[in-house]
């Protein structure tokens, strides 16, 4: 960013140096130092909006599994620990996972996560 205003106050400076109107210094340098803030501006608003596409955080998704279905990795035992497999995005994502009721849930089911407690995902059997 600062590197285009450097360069922005420069070549604007250089261009209004040349024309008869705007050489004086007192003319060419606060019209040279608008252009160049203008220019540096419009340049950290690009990256901004380039950095705000390109950067996400996993744990704000984690909310929006609830209701989503997945398969099942490792078997759950009864009242025990399992492992499902979900995609997000285009990703596919693992998890431990629990049976809501407590029962035991086959490798070949499919399952829809019902709720999330920490790293701890809560599935219930699709009928």
């Amino acid at each position: 960013m600062l590197a285009s205003f450097v360069t922005a106050f420069g070549a604007c400076g250089l261009i209004l140096k040349s024309i008869e109107a705007t050489s004086p210094l007192y003319i060419s340098a606060p019209i040279s130092g608008v252009a160049g803030a203008v220019i540096a501006l419009l340049v950290l608003w690009g990256f901004n909006t380039i950095f705000k596409k390109t950067q996400s955080s996993s744990e704000s998704r984690v909310a929006t599994l609830v209701g989503q279905t997945a398969s099942i990795v490792t078997p759950i035992p009864e009242n025990g620990v399992g492992e499902i497999a979900y995609i997000q995005g285009g990703t596919r994502y693992t998890a431990p996972a629990r049976s809501v009721d407590g029962r035991a849930i086959g490798a070949a089911s499919g399952v829809r996560i019902a709720r999330i407690v920490g790293t701890q995902f809560y599935v219930e059997i699709i009928n």
